[in-house]
């Protein structure tokens, strides 16, 4: 039976400048003809073929990986459209037909026929850019996580030339998947714009924008995941104990065992809790009796009598409501939680959440609210006696008739103590298995470049991230057979659930020395992070980056693309009066200082000594360079570092792009 790889699918946009590959199955040793011309209706209004270009010509035969093929078909249709190319069927099934590079348009159909009367059409085809986009979750996460902050742009997002093919999960030990076992193409539309990487969107869109052809993505990714999950075994060659892994997984027998158990103890921890919880057997959401005590929302637990509970607790408040949002649908946001939520309101269900990242955002309908008072209560689950109502997040019900406040106290009472809840095995996440069902299927597509967003499930390992990373470029390129741009993001601030204040600044830095790898460039997002939430909304500027990162490294563009970068680090002076020292930087003209929330005085600027001490610089700025200042220090200085905190403390430096200069640890000279 003659099929198509999943990718080459109705909607599909196809790489332009660059031989197309069609790839499919049939019965052996049957012919096998493809044509991709202009749909009937669109005939010669849109795209054409590119004079000269590699890799066949029309009625060509070419052979690749496959038979012999006989001479070329001669059809009307195939001479009316732009190329054809016929080949036969290998032993194993597999056919591999390259079609000559092709000039960006839309109204393509691609048109496989064999010589026993089987035929596949694809409809709606364009050629332009195709970008692989893959990561964790801040590139894991879709338009419809950020409606709120984007709910114009959706509504607005109708573009037949954007388009996006998103993989479902599929982690596979010890076996390569050949082709995609998911996925559709679909182009931006308020109905399907939701379900994109929020990254993966703006970035495809502004770089339709710059280089104003059809674009598309190819979204490869999952939350909480690890670079090497995205490694094949050959580029994890040395690192013994992630192959260990690997294979361990690859075993049914023990992967149905950790699934099994994994299941089982959440379960148990679950059923116990829900037995032992008093608040369930009195019902608390339609009868909330005489409180234990009362907390101030928001607050972290740890600074409450709550300290280090482990288990359910219920909270509940009243609120007002006025005349006018009486009755009416309304909005509750309840920032973020930890760790899982069911909230009511007026005795009635309107929300639940069952782990602690996504924001809780419900909604209230029509003739639940009532003028005067009423009563919110959530049941809070803290698996780990790490609970909170995270700072700095809105907690209210609002609608266009109103708004009704509810940060301040709160009862709550205790329904029921627990351990902590088992630790899952998180199966989909271990080295090699999103490589082997997720990247390589989508090996023979051709595209334009990688754009990779992960890093934060790292920060914590042993490992060289600069170095796993250049193994994970160079392995890619390796797999599609061509020198890929790669274009990837620096993980932003971030100032809550860290350790310590130096893992994630020593990843930065790893991942900084990442751009030496040939054809990559770093999108600088540190400014983009929210101090209180490991998922910022702001995703709009990250794309933006990505995209002013990809066209440089491409070459189809010539917009600034970074924010200053630190070339030299001179020692101006040093003694009892204090040291001076002069950083020389590319990318700066018009430098100034700002931040959006931490005023406009610099400083994160830190000299260290011989001996490792820090001591805090003040910092001047002058054109094209930096001057620091450090009167308290005696000593030598041999480094200087920026930013190197989980979160900035004043102004970042800009240049005149509005593009920041990153973090960054220096010697100097």
């Amino acid at each position: 039976m003659l099929r198509l790889s999943r990718l080459l699918s109705d909607h599909c946009i196809l790489q332009m400048g660059k031989p197309i590959r069609i790839t499919g199955r049939d019965t052996p040793g049957r012919e096998v003809t493809v044509t991709l011309r202009m749909a009937e209706k669109m005939a010669g209004t849109a795209g054409h073929i590119v004079a000269g270009s590699a890799a066949g010509q029309t009625g060509a035969l070419i052979e690749e990986n496959c038979c012999a093929a006989q001479g070329p078909r001669d059809s009307q249709e195939e001479a009316n459209a732009g190329t054809s190319a016929t080949v036969r069927v290998c032993g194993d099934g597999e056919f591999s037909c390259p079609l000559q590079a092709h000039a960006p348009g839309t109204g393509y159909e691609l048109i496989v026929r064999d010589d026993a009367g089987e035929e596949v059409r694809v409809r709606d085809v364009a050629i332009g850019h195709v970008w692989f986009i893959s990561g964790q979750s801040n590139i894991d996460v879709d338009m419809e996580r950020c409606e709120d902050s984007y709910r114009t742009i959706i509504r607005g997002s109708e573009d037949p030339d954007l388009r996006c093919y998103r993989l479902d999960t599929l982690a596979s030990y010890g076996k390569l998947i050949d082709d995609p076992l998911s996925g559709f193409w679909k182009a931006a539309s308020r109905e399907n714009t939701p379900f994109f990487s929020a990254t993966g969107y703006f970035f495809t869109r502004y770089y339709k924008e710059a280089t104003k052809v059809p674009c598309g993505f190819i979204q490869s990714s999952l939350g909480g995941t690890y670079i090497s999950s995205w490694m094949s075994e050959e580029m994890l060659e040395g690192y013994d104990d992630l192959l260990d892994e690997a294979h361990r997984y690859a075993d049914p027998d023990f992967m149905q065992f950790v699934l099994e158990k994994n299941e089982r103890d959440v379960a148990s921890w679950h059923e116990q809790l829900d037995r032992a919880d008093a608040g369930l057997r009195g019902r608390l959401w339609e009868n909330w009796t005489e409180s234990e005590g009362t907390i101030e929302v928001p607050c972290v637990f740890a600074e409450t009598l709550l300290s280090e509970f482990t288990g359910s607790l219920w909270f509940s408040r009243t609120f007002e409501v006025s005349e006018s949002m009486a009755g009416k649908a309304a909005n509750l946001w309840l920032g973020t939680l930890v760790d899982s939520d069911t909230t009511w309101v007026n005795g009635v269900k309107v929300g639940e959440t069952g782990y602690q990242y996504p924001p809780r955002q419900y909604d209230i309908p029509e003739g639940l609210l009532h003028v005067g008072t009423n009563r919110i209560t959530i049941r809070l689950i803290v698996e780990n006696g790490q609970g909170r109502f995270t700072k700095g997040k809105s907690y209210m019900i609002f609608s266009d008739q109103g708004l009704a406040d509810l940060s301040g106290s709160w009862e709550y009472q205790r329904g029921a103590a627990a351990d902590k809840v088992p630790p899952v095995d998180f199966t989909d996440w271990k080295a090699t298995g999103l490589f082997n069902g997720m990247a390589y299927p989508c090996r023979r597509y051709p595209i334009e470049g990688i754009v990779w967003y992960q890093g934060e499930s790292n920060t914590h390992e042993p490992y060289d991230y600069t170095e796993l990373a250049r193994r994970y470029v160079h392995g890619y390129r390796a797999l599609w057979q061509e020198d890929l741009a790669y274009v990837y993001c620096q993980l932003p601030r971030l100032d809550i659930d860290l350790p310590d204040d130096e893992e994630w600044p020593r990843f930065r830095e790893q991942q900084r020395k990442a751009q030496k790898i040939n054809k990559a460039a770093m999108a600088v997002i540190y400014d983009q992070g929210e101090d209180n939430d490991l998922h910022p909304h702001e995703k709009r500027e990250v794309g933006r980056r990505l995209a002013l990162a990809a066209l440089h490294v491409t070459g189809l563009g010539d917009a600034e693309y970074s924010g200053p970068v630190p070339e030299k680090v001179l020692l101006r002076a040093s003694g009892e009066g204090g040291v001076a020292v002069e950083i020389m930087l590319s990318h700066a003209d018009g430098l100034f200082a700002a931040s959006q929330d931490k005023g406009n005085v610099v400083k994160d600027f830190e000299l260290q000594d011989e001996s490792g001490t820090r001591y805090p610089a003040e910092c001047r700025i002058a054109d094209g360079h930096i001057l620091l200042s450090a009167k308290a220090m005696s000593t030598t200085p041999r480094k200087v570092y920026w930013l190197y905190h989980n979160t900035n403390h004043g102004a970042m430096i800009w240049n005149s792009a509005r593009l920041p200069m990153g973090p960054f640890v220096e010697e100097i000279g």
